[in-house]
C-alpha cells in the first residue's frame, strides 16, 4: 500500500518539498528579524519628526487663537494689550483675562480657571503630571512679554503701552513659547516650571522678562505669536545669543530688525 504522505515518484525516506517550504532555518529568521530591525530603525526617525511637526502645528494654532483673543481685548480696552502689572495678583494675568472674557474657558465657583484650558499648554509640553489635577488642566506653557503689561511705581501701574503707541507691531513679540526645560538658560527651568493659567509666583511666571525665556522647544525652534496676531516659527530670534531685557514696553529689544 502506498503512504498517503509521500508523493507520487518520491521514497517514503524523501522529505516532502511541499511541506518543507513552511519551514524557516534559524539563519533565515533570523534574517527576516534583521530586516525588520533596519526598516523600523528607518522609520522611527521620519515618525518623530512628523509627531514634532503636528505639535509645533497645533502649537501655532494655539498662539493663532489666543492672538485673536489678545485683539479682542486691545478693542475692549482702549488699545491696551493686556491687563496692567499688578504684582502676582492672582486671576488678573493676560492669559486669565483671554481665556475668561474672550475664549470662554471654564472657571470654578471662586473664579479660578477650572477644567482644561488646553488652547494655554503646547502639545510638546512634557511636564505633565503635576501634583494635583487641577495644575494638570492649567498648564500654562506661553509668556507675555512683560514690558506689555506696564511696570510698577508707587504702587501703581505706569508705562503701561497701547497697541497705538508702539512700533513695527508685525515684528514685534507678544506671546511665546517659554523655556520651561531651561534649554537656552537653566534658570528658566525653575521659573517656569510649574507655570498654571490664573496664578504666578517665582515658579509659575506667566511674563517672559528676557530673551533667553523664549523657549526652543520645537527642534530648536519657537513659536511666537507677534503684535498684529500673526504667529509663526522661529529658530533664530533677536536676543537669542544675548540678554535683552523685555522689561520697558517701548523697547526695540522685542522687535524684529
Amino acid at each position: 500500500m502506498r503512504n498517503p504522505l509521500v508523493s507520487e515518484g518520491a521514497s517514503a525516506g524523501t522529505e516532502n518539498p511541499i511541506r518543507s517550504a513552511f519551514f524557516f532555518t534559524l539563519l533565515e529568521l533570523l534574517i527576516v528579524i534583521a530586516i525588520i530591525a533596519i526598516l523600523a530603525s528607518l522609520l522611527l526617525p521620519a515618525l518623530k519628526s512628523a509627531r514634532e511637526k503636528a505639535f509645533q502645528i497645533s502649537c501655532t494654532g494655539n498662539l493663532k487663537q489666543i492672538g485673536l483673543a489678545m485683539m479682542q481685548y486691545m478693542d475692549g480696552w482702549d488699545g491696551y494689550i493686556c491687563p496692567p502689572n499688578e504684582a502676582y495678583r492672582n486671576n488678573y494675568y493676560w492669559e486669565y483675562s483671554y481665556g475668561v472674557s474672550f475664549l470662554n474657558l471654564p472657571v470654578g465657583a471662586g473664579g479660578s480657571p477650572s477644567g482644561y484650558w488646553k488652547l494655554f499648554r503646547c502639545p510638546a509640553d512634557s511636564r505633565m503630571p503635576f501634583d494635583t489635577a487641577e495644575k494638570n488642566g492649567r498648564v500654562l506653557c506661553y509668556g507675555m512679554v512683560k514690558g506689555l503689561s506696564g511696570e510698577r511705581a508707587g504702587g501703581v501701574p505706569v508705562n503701561v503701552p497701547k497697541i497705538t503707541q508702539l512700533k513695527k507691531i508685525a515684528s514685534a513679540y507678544a506671546v511665546a513659547d517659554t523655556d520651561h526645560e531651561g534649554i537656552i538658560d537653566p534658570s528658566s527651568k525653575a521659573r517656569f516650571q510649574e507655570s498654571i493659567c490664573g496664578f504666578s509666583a517665582a515658579n509659575r511666571e506667566n511674563f517672559l522678562g528676557s530673551s533667553l525665556q523664549i523657549g526652543p522647544n520645537h527642534s530648536l525652534a519657537a513659536n511666537i505669536l507677534y503684535l498684529d496676531s500673526h504667529a509663526g516659527l522661529k529658530k533664530i530670534w533677536k536676543g537669542r545669543f544675548s540678554v535683552l531685557s523685555y522689561a520697558d514696553g517701548y523697547s526695540d529689544y522685542f522687535i524684529e530688525d
